[in-house]
């Protein structure tokens, strides 16, 4: 129970500018995740890259379904073109929020068959996809915070 409470301290703490290091046996070195690894600027290349060279090597990833959605090349790459460019929205804003958005559930897409599958090259994805969107829209807002937020409300770590 007292490890329980001292992650749940943490990761207060972390949300709220703090610092995580802790004294005593509580203190758990936790490996970076998705959320917390230290973001690298991505292009959309390298992340589309890494998508399909995934399904080429994990042809079970096109049958797959998380929330009753699945995800074949044909729906996977209408999808990566809005997270990519958005659509026909006028405004910077509606643009970066239709990106990021489009961009979010194909994050917890490769995230869970990673997780449910024990293939780290699909939460190495979901990581990259992260990475881009959080680097790529930037303007007028930062989407990280939000994107992460949501991405934290589905279980994504």
């Amino acid at each position: 129970m007292r490890f329980l409470v001292g992650i749940v301290a943490c990761v207060g703490l972390v949300g709220c500018g703090g610092s995580t290091t802790s004294v005593g046996p509580a203190k758990a070195h936790r490996p970076p995740t998705i959320l917390t690894d230290p973001v690298q600027p991505t292009t959309f290349v390298q992340a589309q890259s890494a998508m399909l060279a995934l399904y080429s090597s994990h042809r079970a990833l096109s049958a797959f379904t998380v929330e009753n959605v699945q995800y074949t090349p044909a729906t996977r790459d209408k999808v990566l073109s809005v997270c990519r460019a958005a659509g026909p929205e006028k405004s910077a804003s509606a643009r970066e929020s239709v990106r990021v958005l489009a961009c979010a559930p194909l994050i917890f897409f490769f995230y869970s068959y990673g997780r449910q599958a024990s293939v780290p090259e699909a939460v190495a994805v979901a990581r990259r996809l992260y990475w881009y969107a959080v680097t790529n829209n930037r303007e007028p807002y930062q989407a990280g915070p939000g994107l992460t937020r949501l991405l934290r409300s589905w279980g994504v770590t």
